[in-house]
């Protein structure tokens, strides 16, 4: 995440297309990278079907879900006539369409609704999905953040005033 230059405290989302729940090694692994990625001061959110979303929240609340309707991939719409899509239960964004057209173009695409401009930006993902704070991120990684510069302007300290352990 570093080398591809993402800020510290940016939500990244693991990719899960199965939508099995998982067990065994594949859980393992989502674990190991959860767990990693707060080690790096990032906030791990997972991409899942919303049949195995209580599973993943357990992992973390940040959650990206998709329900694809079947019979719709391909479909081709004008671009007046785009589909409405409908946010899952406790998610941040929802994909509901997947291969599909808008008339006049020639690139497939997907097709989700989300609730804020940027699914990965912490504080507002945190508030519209009514998280107790930006504390609840910043405990995720608190690792990370620990070993991170504080950004933008320092408050003067108070004159008399000392810091207590």
């Amino acid at each position: 995440m570093t080398n591809a230059k993402f800020h510290a405290q940016t939500i990244c989302y693991l990719d899960l297309e199965d939508g099995t729940e998982p067990s065994g090694n594949y859980a393992g692994y989502i674990s190991a990278w959860v767990t990693a990625l707060q080690g790096e001061g990032y906030v791990p959110g997972i991409y899942c079907s919303h049949r195995i979303a209580d599973w993943c929240r357990r992992k973390t609340p940040y959650l990206w879900t998709f329900r694809l309707p079947s019979g719709t991939t391909g479909n081709t719409y004008p671009p007046d006539q785009i589909p409405k899509g409908v946010i899952a239960n406790g998610a941040i964004a929802t994909q509901y369409r997947q291969d599909v057209f808008v008339r006049g173009k020639t690139t497939k695409i997907d097709l989700d609704v989300a609730t804020v401009a940027d699914p990965s930006h912490v504080p507002s993902v945190t508030q519209a999905l009514g998280l107790p704070g930006p504390t609840l991120a910043m405990r995720i990684a608190k690792k990370g953040i620990a070993a991170s510069k504080p950004r933008g302007k320092r408050r003067a300290k108070k004159p008399g005033r000392t810091k207590s352990a």
